[in-house]
């Protein structure tokens, strides 16, 4: 970028152009995030369609325009590979959602055409959007709207049954209704399995997960201390047979691993309490053993009053 076109741009328009550039295509809504304004960054989005870095699609989308691709050295089909095709937009829409994450956190999202063994997953018109990383921890991630039949949920799964390079998965859905519908079906070969509401709130919380002292947070639950569980299946015991699970978001995998044991130890006299989200209440009660309790973490998880310094690590 040189010139007058280099001095038209902040920081923050950098960064959506670059956005861009790496998925395509962006809500006018989400792009929010990036300016951290609620109105500042309307008159930015229409500065930089102005100056032709940027162009709306369907009015509430914006992706590059020419000065942008020429800044980001994308042409043609290298960029946009068939805009007519609404189930390709459609997908690139909830693909780039979710790559919001990555913004102002060290969280990185690799969009499904960019993994590198890509000839694997192309052969079936994979459904996978990427993969999503953070300290060398990796996850598969797909993406459920409310509007898919059960038969779509059935590729899905058959999909994920498919990636065996991956030890963690996430499922994003737009609703819980899903597992509802197909609960028996949503257990996978996968260390971890999570299903996540895509919410701008879960999206936070994912962004800070690693500095959120649940350790803290579960001692001031309980109002006593609380010792590191010797148990595998646990994370934490506040006293004799008195486990502890900290599962802010729906790891099936983990729910797996409990309802079989309660199955095959019908006279144990372990009591274990899940402690979750708001939201994952009802849909726990219906995919857990009624043997579990279930604990429902504060609203202010992510800070913001007065508990904001008992609730992150120094």
């Amino acid at each position: 970028m040189k010139g007058k076109k280099e001095e038209v741009l902040k920081l923050e328009d950098k960064i959506l152009i670059e956005f861009l550039s790496k998925y395509r295509i962006m809500s006018i809504m989400d792009a929010k995030s990036i300016y951290k304004t609620e109105w500042y960054y309307r008159k930015r989005i229409n500065n930089l369609v102005e100056e032709e870095y940027i162009k709306k699609y369907k009015y509430y989308y914006i992706m590059l325009g020419k000065n942008g691709r020429k800044a980001s050295n994308l042409i043609g089909k290298e960029y946009l590979k068939n805009k007519s095709n609404s189930a390709y937009m459609d997908r690139l829409i909830a693909l780039s959602n979710i790559a919001t994450i990555t913004i102002g956190s060290d969280i990185e999202f690799i969009p499904s055409w960019k993994i590198k063994n890509k000839e694997i997953y192309t052969e079936t018109a994979r459904k996978f959007l990427g993969e999503l990383s953070r300290k060398q921890k990796k996850y598969v991630v797909y993406y459920i709207a409310s509007n898919k039949n059960n038969t779509y949920l059935k590729q899905i799964i058959f999909d994920i049954n498919k990636t065996i390079n991956y030890d963690n998965l996430i499922i994003f859905v737009d609703d819980y209704k899903i597992i509802s519908q197909m609960k028996s079906y949503f257990v996978f070969d996968k260390k971890h399995a999570y299903i996540i509401k895509n919410t701008n709130e879960n999206k936070e919380i994912l962004k800070k997960y690693n500095d959120i002292d649940f350790y803290d947070l579960i001692k001031r639950i309980y109002n006593k201390p609380i010792l590191i569980s010797d148990w595998e299946y646990a994370d934490y015991i506040a006293e004799l047979n008195h486990f502890i699970i900290v599962m802010p978001f729906i790891d099936t995998t983990r729910i797996s691993q409990i309802n079989w044991f309660y199955k095959e130890n019908t006279s144990t006299k372990k009591k274990i309490d899940f402690i979750t989200l708001k939201e994952n209440e009802e849909v726990l009660k219906e995919i857990l053993t009624d043997k579990c309790n279930v604990i429902i973490l504060p609203d202010n998880l992510l800070g913001g009053n007065q508990d904001e310094e008992l609730l992150f690590k120094e």
